[in-house]
This record gives structure tokens, sequence and C-alpha cells, in this order.
């Protein structure tokens, strides 16, 4: 989660003998992620699924640094209703769930943007299909709780909320 990030960057400072430095990147990701948060305003929530597996079907669940961020970026985690951690959905449930937006971060894929289109479009019924707004996520941070949480946050808000960022230089 981002507490136990925050708390890690206190602790390895701490134990490295810099504790003011560990102090200073916590202050930075906050004002990182207040950022991103004040950006998208009252932005209204998008059902999404957090993709990082396509076979067998594997989501970002609750609890996780991947719901975490959905729900900063003002995403409905549909994956979430699979339980907690990395659940296994089937179709019929993704299907069922709508999301208005899928993030298809699925890992050991050098494919990735092409199977993951492959793979959608035949589920037209879905809103993020029909409305061309499955994309692929590759960027490590989401996946890597550190340093750059901020930049995580601002790239999940951005494929939630594109509208928000348009025009803003980020």
């Amino acid at each position: 989660t981002i507490a136990e990030a925050k708390a890690a960057f206190v602790s390895i400072a701490a134990r490295l003998g810099v504790p003011e430095r560990g102090a200073a990147l916590v202050v930075r990701v906050e004002g990182e992620i207040a950022a991103v948060v004040a950006q998208l305003g009252a932005a209204p929530l998008r059902r999404t699924l957090f993709v990082v597996g396509r076979s067998p079907l594997i989501v970002a669940g609750s609890g996780t640094l991947q719901d975490e961020l959905l729900r900063l970026a003002r995403a409905e985690n549909v994956g979430a209703a699979g339980g907690a951690g990395w659940p296994h959905l089937s179709l019929e449930h993704a299907v069922a769930a709508a999301p208005e937006v899928v993030i298809d971060a699925s890992m050991g894929d050098e494919t990735a943007a092409a199977g993951a289109v492959a793979f959608w479009a035949r589920y037209t019924s879905v809103p993020a299909v029909r409305d061309g707004r499955v994309v692929v996520y590759g960027a490590g941070e989401v996946f890597r709780p550190g340093p750059r949480l901020g930049a995580a946050l601002a790239g999940v808000a951005r494929l939630v909320h594109p509208e928000r960022f348009a025009g803003a230089g980020n």
C-alpha cells in the first residue's frame, strides 16, 4: 500500500543514517499524489478493470496497491468484487461488470498491445471495448511501491480520466 511504502522510505533512510531524506521523500510523494487528486477533482467514478493476466483472467482485487491507485484515480475497481489480492475472474463476470475502462497490464507478454486488443475486441458489449477504452499499461512503477508512486498514480489517472489531463502538459 502507499502507507506501507512511505513507512519503508522512512525506515530505510533511518537505517542508512539519513532520516531526513526519508522524510523528504514522503513529503514529495504525498505532494505528487495530492496534485493528481486535485487535478481529478470531482471526476465521475469510472468502472475499471485492471488486468494482470488473460489466461486465466487475473485482476487486481481489493487491498492491492493497484486497487488503492484506482480508487485515488476516481475509478471503481470492478475486480475488487472478486476478492482480495489477485482473484481469477470468469470472462462472464468481467463482461457483466461492464467496465468503462480496461487497463491491461498483462505480464509476460511481449506483444501486450496486440494481444490485449485482440483478446478484448470479441466483447463488443463491454463499454470499454465499444468506446475504445481498452488500454495497455506497461509502466513498472504501478507494480513496485517505491519513490515513483506519484508517477504511478498519474499514469493510472490519465488512463481512467484522460480528459482531466488533456492539454495540461502532464
